[in-house]
């Protein structure tokens, strides 16, 4: 009773406070003033977030500019100017930032979202064995703070040692816009709950323990800290900013203050990044009608706004509580055995093995004589390890691709046939999976009726057909002979695509045959036939089986199979038949 006493006087007092403060107009405010429009119109596939380069005379972010069919990275001066572009290819690229020695750029690239560095010299590319969004290089240079992109939980990967460590362990949760606290002892993050709850985390490197700052009852999208650590910002989803205080209750109002305020408009801020400096900030914007509550940043599934960059002041807040930097935690991030002295134990990473598991169902019924197709599939959370295929048991003449997972198998009788298929990792981690199949007799399509039923066309986007171009026409693809791919291609949406990607799987390994597996349909027009040819060239150790070809489509809108596959007759006289 009297602990409950305590808390009811605590909470008259804080909404005395509270009052106090209103009534006196005593408010804390942060000021967006005189925003100045930097690149107009930007457009990206995914979410927009500008960075301030470290020097804090430019920024760096992902987009479509015109004449652009792909989001790439570009830099631009905080005074305007024309936006340099820095690095394009035709894939998705996000989340870049600077690294503190402004010589490496740091993002995501493709639905993988495979983590790179791109150096800013040598315009060098280089993949890392990591998979994540939100990536950055820490001031030590040689630690990389991101989400990883299967389990959103915070990891951390040492470039050195090729290390990694993960700091949380949600499994109902995403965790999403992680930052070094401003004193560099540890990460703060966002933590969206079930229940729309959303909370303000931070831990330590070691992460022994969790602390939850702030709790929130409204999804939060982007936010950035000033560079006292005291200060946050962030975006609603309809892009209305709102400031708060990192370890206490306290808020702050977003103004918005043009040079020229037009009457019955409202100034909308999305993705803000707080300058080095603190008297800046960079946002996409919009302008809205003064009442209007819709989100103007999305459009056929497409993000777009402004790249805005306004001067910051504050009222009501003290110029230490956003500008004074924190005393540094000169701890290491990762430390190693040899480092620790052996009357001081260190912290040393564990090394956990998460085994990979199967996710994928096999079909289980297919008619004698007919190709079987199944590609294994397994989710692998320690995305650097390697996976391999093995057929522990099945038919003779089934095979499986040890690096993709395909199983192919020509059935030649009928019955009822067992498989069974493991996948390890590198580090002897291991699933398997058992599945039976059940062979048909061929049917004999001259004593059987047959009607077709009314084709669904909904059930693709696409028409399709795939067919091989035999240089000699023996029906063959042999060693050293170079034919081609024909892939023909219809939209079937009443819309044409900018454009459209198309990777191609197959039946064989990589020194069976060569050709280049990824296909880009530029200006896809629709309700026509679009059509490429690639070369395809027969390897020395090409078998004698069929091949199986078979793509699956990327667009804006998505990932789909196409909806045609080839086999392709393997011969190789120089292997036993």
């Amino acid at each position: 009773m009297k602990t409950g006493k305590l808390y009811l006087l605590g909470l008259l007092a804080l909404l005395s406070l509270t009052c106090e403060r209103r009534q006196t107009g005593q408010e804390p405010v942060l000021i967006f003033q005189n925003p100045a429009v930097v690149v107009e119109n930007l457009i990206a596939n995914n979410l927009i977030l500008p960075h301030f380069v470290p020097g804090g005379q430019e920024i760096v972010f992902s987009g479509r500019l015109e004449g652009d069919l792909w989001d790439a990275i570009y830099q631009v001066p905080v005074v305007g100017g024309m936006p340099q572009k820095i690095y394009g290819i035709n894939d998705d690229l996000l989340y870049p930032s600077f690294s503190p020695d402004q010589r490496q750029v740091i993002f995501s690239r493709g639905l993988a979202r495979q983590i790179h560095l791109l150096n800013i010299v040598t315009k060098d590319v280089t993949p890392l064995p990591i998979f994540g969004n939100y990536p950055s290089i820490l001031p030590d240079g040689n630690t990389i703070l991101y989400v990883g992109v299967l389990d959103a939980n915070v990891r951390l990967y040492d470039l050195r040692e090729g290390q990694q460590r993960t700091l949380t362990s949600s499994h109902l949760a995403v965790n999403f816009f992680p930052m070094m606290t401003r004193d560099r002892s540890g990460v703060i993050w966002y933590e969206n709950r079930t229940q729309e709850q959303v909370r303000v985390n931070q831990t330590d490197f070691e992460a022994l323990d969790i602390d939850v700052l702030q709790i929130f009852r409204e999804p939060l999208l982007g936010w950035t800290v000033s560079p006292s650590g005291e200060w946050a910002i962030a975006s609603r989803p309809n892009g209305q900013p709102f400031g708060f205080k990192i370890k206490d209750t306290t808020r702050a109002t977003i103004a918005i203050q043009p040079d020229d305020p037009l009457a019955k408009v409202k100034h909308l801020a999305y993705s803000v990044d707080w300058s080095p400096t603190g008297r800046q900030v960079a946002y996409i914007g919009h302008k809205v009608p003064q009442f209007s509550y819709d989100n103007p940043f999305t459009h056929l599934d497409t993000y777009r706004g402004d790249l805005v960059v306004a001067d910051l002041r504050w009222e009501n807040i003290g110029d230490a509580e956003v500008l004074q930097s924190p005393p540094l935690n000169a701890q290491p991030i990762f430390q190693y055995k040899e480092q620790a002295a052996p009357s001081e134990p260190r912290f040393v990473p564990a090394e956990i093995n998460n085994p990979p598991v199967i996710i994928s169902t096999p079909l289980e019924t297919v008619w004698q004589g007919e190709l079987y197709f199944y590609r294994v599939q397994a989710v692998e959370i320690d995305l650097f390890d390697e996976l391999y295929f093995t057929l522990v048991s099945g038919p003779t003449n089934a095979e499986i691709l040890s690096r993709t997972g395909v199983l192919a198998w020509l059935p030649a009788d009928t019955g009822l046939f067992e498989f069974t298929v493991t996948v390890e990792d590198s580090r002897t981690g291991m699933d398997s999976q058992t599945f039976y199949v059940n062979v048909l007799p061929e049917i004999k399509w001259d004593q059987v009726s047959y009607q077709s039923g009314p084709v669904d066309k909904k059930t693709s986007d696409f028409a399709a057909g795939l067919r091989f171009l035999d240089t000699d026409g023996d029906g063959f693809l042999t060693p050293g002979e170079e034919a081609a791919l024909q892939i023909d291609l219809k939209p079937l949406r009443d819309e044409p695509l900018d454009s459209l990607r198309l990777q191609l799987i197959y039946s064989a390994t990589i020194d069976e045959i060569e050709f280049d597996n990824e296909v880009i349909f530029r200006d896809c027009q629709h309700a026509r036939w679009n059509r490429q040819v690639i070369p395809i060239k027969g390897l020395p150790k090409l078998q004698n089986r069929r091949i199986l070809i078979r793509g699956i489509l990327e667009t804006k809108y998505g990932i789909q199979m196409l909806p045609a596959n080839l086999i392709i007759n393997g011969k190789n006289p120089e292997k036993n038949q």
